[in-house]
């Protein structure tokens, strides 16, 4: 059949199955007439019954293609769901099928990889357990929520993004309707030693070989966030060599974007080393309850066990930085030389020097004595979340509890006020029930008439700091920065996953300020002690240390009033323009001054058609005269 046929393009053929494919019903009817009169003409019969004519969508070896893409058939894999796996055939048949769908499943290697070690010859004894469950779970939901890869289109120009961490190396092929090809391989043996450069360039080649009858004969662009690529070109080295005489017979231009601008192909290769989700916590907290105590009552850890130690512990509290892995075990573990270990840890952790950024967070100091009696809530976002090859906006709303720094968020694709009333409710009001106030910025959604009446009805005070000014909310800024930092950092597709992974994170680690955990103040536990300890929170230390971080803060912000203009009302002035393109003016204005705030530090605008209460660091003097310039 395929030697009957094989002249015909839009024909593919896999035994006696025709598959005949076109663009549209004027050139389908065509080639449906063209295979017929061929295979006949050849003495062929077609079998009409079984056959199927002009649909819109067909299941093609276990694959769904319709004019939006490709993708995966899971029929194949759900009889797993509730199929027990009691033996090694059983788990092989198991790792088989998934196998089949890597394709479509990005970390398919990095997923199966502790499942393929029970495989091994050296385990002789099979022994199926809760871990291992959580494994086939999460392997299941990831075949289940698989990308559609977009039909390639010859038109369109091709970009192929790669990167390489430690243990694995990624590649995703694109085009501007989306992705149309994903790969990623798990390093092993010889390849874990190579350098991080050489991990670049080699995530390079084996994707490029990939693609192959993609990409060659046509030129594309090589995405990279490796700065090194082009030093290694030119190193005399056998190994080198023979990967850039590859890449010679390709036509590319290699393209440099910053490491936190390379989110899907950095999702695909850094694999499970950064992620320890909140089901792997308790089974760490296991792993380490074996330990002896010291005087103080905390575990000790082995010397040979140190590393491995506090490189989980770094990885769920979310990449900490050296002081804030400290403070965070020192009550609880003891560990040989933890300080120089930590310090080492931090230097390599490729994820803080590849995603996290410098800003330093606004210095308001917000505090209140008691739990749940004022709450802030903000908006970060929106972050592009890759989902069916398109990318999809979506915004963080996040809950904050002003005495112990409690944290929580929620992700939506909306951020109205009715949808921060769900979140409210949902992440919030039921677990701690409702604060005497909730402390915002100026957003829209919550000034807005919804959001207005609920807090009305629910006898909650609203309270609104000044427009553009991240220092009056420097809590909120913080958690923004870390929200920030974990959604470039994980290729996440469940989002209530990715929120307990960050809750996790944010309150399990001392605070600086506050001098503990978030969640030892609010709910007298740290999910790090493998005790599960009610801990005595000492509250006249903590408002000292509050007190102590205000007064430094208002000295800071004296000086910083000094630089600040003398603001009385009547006064004309400018604004600086917050929200601005590049061709926009720098400052607008003048506005008339109607009111000045008690502290000085606040003035109230007149717009015209509204009033609103800025910042003093936004005003700048207005000169009888002058007009705004851009």
């Amino acid at each position: 059949m395929e030697i009957l046929l094989n002249e015909f393009e839009f024909v593919k053929i896999f035994v006696d199955d025709i598959l005949i494919f076109s663009e549209n019903l004027e050139k389908h009817l065509e080639h449906i007439r063209k295979v017929c009169e061929r295979i006949i003409s050849k003495g062929g019969k077609i079998n009409f019954e079984k056959s199927h004519f002009g649909l819109k969508e067909v299941n093609y070896l276990g694959m769904f293609i319709s004019k939006s893409g490709i993708r995966a058939d899971i029929k194949r894999i759900e009889v797993w769901k509730e199929k027990g796996i009691t033996s090694k055939k059983k788990l092989r048949s198991f790792l088989g099928i998934t196998n089949w769908y890597r394709k479509f499943v990005p970390l398919m290697s990095e997923l199966t990889s502790k499942l393929n070690k029970k495989l091994v010859k050296e385990n002789k004894e099979f022994k199926w357990e809760e871990a291992d469950e959580l494994d086939k779970r999460r392997i299941l939901k990831a075949i289940n929520e698989n990308t559609l890869l977009k039909h390639i289109n010859t038109k369109e120009n091709f970009t192929l993004s790669t990167d390489a961490s430690e243990i694995g190396i990624s590649g995703i092929l694109r085009q501007e309707s989306g992705v149309v090809g994903i790969y990623s391989k798990k390093l092993s043996g010889s390849e874990l030693n190579y350098t991080i450069p050489e991990k670049e360039l080699y995530a390079i080649i084996k994707s490029v070989l990939h693609f192959k009858k993609i990409i060659w004969g046509r030129k594309f662009v090589i995405e990279t966030d490796s700065k090194d690529i082009v030093t290694l070109k030119n190193k005399n080295d056998n190994r080198l060599n023979r990967w850039m005489s590859i890449l010679g017979e390709y036509n590319y231009n290699f393209q440099h974007i910053k490491g936190n601008e390379n989110n899907m192909a950095d999702a695909l290769s850094r694999g499970e080393i950064r992620l320890i989700r909140s089901g792997e916590v308790t089974n760490w907290k296991e792993k380490w309850k074996k330990g002896e105590r010291d005087g103080k009552g905390r575990i000790i850890i082995k010397e040979e066990d140190g590393e491995e130690f506090l490189e989980e512990l770094h990885i769920i509290l979310l990449h900490a930085g050296e002081t804030k892995l400290y403070n965070s075990i020192k009550t609880y573990y003891q560990v040989e030389g933890v300080k120089k270990k930590i310090e080492k840890i931090c230097k390599e952790c490729k994820e803080q020097k590849h995603q996290r950024n410098n800003y330093h967070t606004g210095k308001g100091i917000l505090f209140k004595e008691n739990c749940n009696d004022t709450v802030s809530s903000d908006i970060v976002g929106p972050f592009p979340l890759l989902k069916g090859g398109k990318k999809v906006n979506f915004y963080g709303i996040t809950f904050i509890d002003l005495c112990s720094r409690y944290s929580k968020v929620k992700f939506m694709t909306k951020i109205r006020g009715e949808d921060v009333i769900l979140a409210f409710d949902v992440k919030w009001i039921s677990e701690f029930g409702k604060p005497k106030v909730l402390y915002t910025d100026q957003g829209r959604q919550y000034i807005s008439e919804t959001l207005r009446k609920y807090l009305e009805k629910e006898g909650i005070e609203l309270k609104l700091n000044t427009a553009y000014n991240p220092a009056g909310n420097g809590v909120s800024e913080k958690l923004n920065q870390t929200i920030n930092f974990c959604c470039r950092l994980y290729e996440f597709k469940n989002l209530e996953e990715l929120e307990e992974i960050i809750e996790i994170g944010f309150n399990s680690s001392t605070c600086r300020t506050t001098g503990y955990a978030p969640s030892e103040i609010m709910k007298g536990m740290n999910l790090l002690d493998v005790e599960d300890r009610i801990i005595k929170v000492n509250m006249e230390e903590v408002k000292e240390r509050m007190q102590t971080a205000h007064k430094f803060n208002e000295e800071e912000e004296n000086k910083n009033k000094k630089r600040l203009i003398e603001a009385k009302v009547n006064d004309l002035v400018y604004l600086k323009n917050e929200i601005r393109g590049k061709t926009d003016a720098l400052n607008l204005g003048p506005f008339k001054i109607l009111e000045v705030g008690k502290m000085g530090n606040a003035v109230k605008i007149d717009y015209g058609r509204k009033t609103e209460w800025v910042n003093l660091r936004r005003v700048i003097n207005f000169k009888e005269g002058e007009i705004a310039v851009s």
